[in-house]
């Protein structure tokens, strides 16, 4: 499935995922967390998990959860290519906090991170977000991360709406 978040793309598989959120509208980092469960990639290297919750104090909270992992801010039009990605079906974000889980991610590395709500439920025919649609954001970019083998706690906050017409 590709995945366009505000103006950029994510091409990988979609993975179903869970776990909890926060009502301000910055992110908690739990990096102290030491908890090796992750396991190893193919190559053999340790991996992390990203886990934590999505909240918005925005109205109109029910639709498709979606979340991009990248090995570049795609925010920027620098290359990217996807980490991985994941949806969540049918959710309440103002019914309480979404708890989401992200496995097998790679360590070592500055990895960016977007989340967006699908409000209108037409990801299958825009390919990702469009005007309307909330979105989790640091400002204008991606969030970042620099994974350690383990557990890592990313609370998200859908804290953007996504103009009708995004800036070119």
């Amino acid at each position: 499935m590709t995945l366009i978040l505000a103006l950029l793309a994510c091409t990988g598989s979609t993975k179903e995922s869970e776990t909890p959120a926060d009502d301000s509208s910055t992110t908690t980092d739990d990096s102290s967390s030491t908890d090796d469960s992750s396991g190893t990639d193919d190559s053999g290297g340790a991996t992390a998990s990203l886990v934590g919750n999505v909240s918005t104090t925005l109205e109109n909270s029910q639709g498709d959860l979606y979340f991009g992992v990248f090995d570049g801010d795609p925010t920027t039009g620098d290359p990217f290519t996807s980490v991985a990605d994941a949806q969540i079906l049918a959710v309440d974000i103002n019914a309480a906090p979404v708890p989401y889980r992200l496995d097998t991610l790679p360590t070592g590395k500055e990895l960016f991170v977007i989340a967006f709500l699908d409000l209108d439920a037409n990801v299958s025919e825009t390919g990702g977000p469009d005007g309307g649609d909330y979105l989790a954001m640091s400002g204008n970019s991606a969030f970042t991360v620099t994974l350690q083998p383990g557990e890592r706690t990313l609370d998200l906050v859908l804290n953007t709406v996504r103009p009708d017409q995004p800036p070119q």
